[in-house]
């Protein structure tokens, strides 16, 4: 009977500690008109948030600083593929003699996806290229933390107008490196 008793209050205990966990990842939303996307992230994760200087998106980042995440619309210069950006916006964050390890990668004709590390830190990318401009989801983590990485990776969502989004979503045949 006390073990029936200690098991139950054992499985209580375990079970509202869940429930008060998954209560506060409450979400928060950020939306830009100007690039027509909307972004749910997790605000008990991210906790500092700043707007990029050139308003067109903004940077989260967490309370110890290990993570770091920016949602933000560039405009698109011409003919420009997803893996020119990708290779453009990694030069920008790494050291000129270190080049990108990909993981694993997607790229489409516009859209891509994007696991990799520079130097020590571990990246996601995640792009959508519209006709003027592209929509960039960017995730840091330190190299040691990959675990923070999925986790925000599963619970940071784009969503676009409906009227502005016209994509192929990519299949296995756009799976693929960096060659082509």
């Amino acid at each position: 009977m006390n073990i029936t008793i200690f098991w139950a209050a054992f499985i209580m205990a375990g079970f509202s500690s869940f429930q008060h966990d998954t209560s506060s990842q409450e979400a928060n939303l950020f939306c830009s008109d100007v690039y027509h996307f909307c972004a749910n992230y997790p605000a008990s994760i991210l906790t500092h948030k700043i707007n990029l200087p050139q308003g067109n998106g903004i940077m989260l980042k967490s309370e110890d600083g290990f993570a770091e995440v920016i949602m933000a619309g560039y405009s698109l210069p011409a003919h420009t593929s997803t893996k020119s950006l990708f290779l453009s916006s990694t030069r920008e964050k790494s050291v000129p003699a270190i080049e990108p390890k990909v993981i694993s990668s997607i790229f489409g004709e516009d859209f891509y996806e994007c696991y990799f590390m520079i130097d020590r830190g571990y990246y996601y990318h995640q792009s959508y290229l519209f006709d003027d401009y592209f929509v960039r989801l960017e995730i840091k983590v330190p190299i040691n933390m990959p675990d923070k990485l999925q986790v925000l990776q599963q619970q940071i969502r784009l969503e676009f107008e409906y009227s502005s989004i016209h994509k192929k979503m990519p299949t296995s045949n756009d799976i693929g490196g960096l060659r082509d």
